[in-house]
């Protein structure tokens, strides 16, 4: 009994010193925040230039709200900065709470039209401060936009749409943060995809974005996503021609084949699409026929993207690309689609590292589904990308 007493005893030591280690971890966290919301950004009128070399790095999220404090910190950085990766894709989201589900969205008020995103932006600095220590640039995407899923983006008139609240939000940022060294690019809207925008985006919406950023900042490139998708073949057709602005760089998305990659997810289920391996026979979305995909027919799929590149003489960012960690093939896969970015000379994030871990490479196959940023295993697929990333010049 004395023994059984100690051993207990001994455990609720252990408990209480987890405990107080949590309290003073989460301690340090908060100050660590505070600390670099503090700090003065850096300034530069210097003209910002678009390296030669292919950009390479990861996607990632200015404010996680699955974690505390929900930020990106300093032991992330070190550690994508030993990767040797140079950039990174900056999700800005919806501040959680903003908007209910289901709700219709506010009228953004006149004195204060970011206030849905303060977390977010709180992100965007603090990414900022940690990039200027750790020479990674910054290219931020609006992902998430208050009105986007409830009213139509085209209607500029009408306040409860999500256009006007776009462009006060990317007004912003070039204000308060354009001139930041490291804030490389502005990727305007992420996946434009709706009735409206895909009619309208590149007509009417991302001129008139371009003409209210640059009234601002020149200097910072513009990232144009193209619609619908930003898919690599639809969103690229003979007809589209380049914005009328000397820093656009032009983006696609990369998950074909779709149902391979999604797997398991959304109407991807059932032995029609799970454990369905790469190379083979794969439909690319659900409503399409099976035909063999391997590295050639990837290659393929982007051919309108290529054409657009090597037309008028654009640089290419893929923004996104993945495949679910539990895929067959999955390795394989990313390595012919990385393969193919290299040959073309295209800068690219890889999705993600953050957030929900069914695309983050630090996970095995069988990992349990957590919103913890690293799995801390180097998958094959962790592998791949340290490889490709080797290649990145060090700063």
């Amino acid at each position: 009994m004395r023994i059984r007493d100690g051993v207990k005893r001994l455990l609720s030591y252990a408990l209480f010193g987890a405990m107080l280690l949590s309290v003073v971890s989460a301690d340090q966290a908060t100050q660590e925040v505070n600390v670099l919301l503090s700090k003065p950004l850096a300034q530069s009128r210097k003209q910002k230039v678009w390296p030669d070399d292919p950009l390479r790095g990861f996607q990632v999220f200015a404010f996680n709200p699955s974690v505390s404090p929900g930020f990106l910190n300093e032991e992330t950085f070190r550690k994508l900065k030993a990767w040797n990766i140079n950039v990174l894709r900056l999700w800005l989201d919806v501040d959680p709470g903003a908007v209910k589900p289901g709700e219709t969205p506010p009228h953004a008020p006149t004195n204060d039209p970011i206030v849905s995103y303060k977390k977010n932006l709180q992100g965007l600095r603090i990414a900022l401060a940690l990039a200027e220590k750790y020479h990674i640039y910054i290219i931020c995407v609006a992902g998430g936009v208050v009105g986007r899923g409830t009213d139509a983006l085209s209607r500029e008139t009408n306040q409860g749409g999500c256009y006007p609240g776009l462009v006060a939000l990317w007004e912003y940022i070039a204000r308060n943060f354009g001139t930041h060294p490291w804030l490389l690019g502005y990727d305007l809207l992420n996946e434009p995809n709706t009735k409206n925008e895909t009619d309208s985006w590149h007509a009417k919406m991302l001129p008139q974005l371009i003409k209210r950023v640059r009234a601002i900042d020149r200097n910072t490139y513009v990232i144009v996503e193209t619609a619908p998708w930003a898919l690599p073949d639809q969103g690229f057709p003979a007809s589209l021609t380049p914005v009328k602005d000397p820093k656009a760089i032009y983006s696609f998305h990369f998950y074909y084949p779709h149902s391979y990659t999604h797997q398991g997810l959304y109407t991807y289920k059932g032995s029609e699409f799970e454990g369905k391996p790469y190379p083979g026979m794969l439909r690319l979305f659900e409503s399409s026929a099976p035909m063999f995909w391997d590295k050639a027919a990837l290659e393929a799929s982007m051919k309108g993207a290529i054409a657009f590149q090597k037309k008028y003489g654009v640089r290419i960012l893929v923004g996104e690309f993945s495949v679910i960690r539990w895929a067959p093939g999955a390795a394989r896969w990313l390595s012919d689609v990385i393969d193919i970015f290299e040959k073309h000379h295209f800068s690219w994030t890889y999705h993600c590292y953050g957030t929900w871990n069914g695309w983050n490479p630090t996970f095995s196959a069988d990992a349990p589904q957590s919103a913890i940023t690293d799995g801390g295993v180097e998958t094959d697929r962790m592998k791949l990308l340290i490889k490709a990333w080797a290649k990145n010049k060090k700063h």
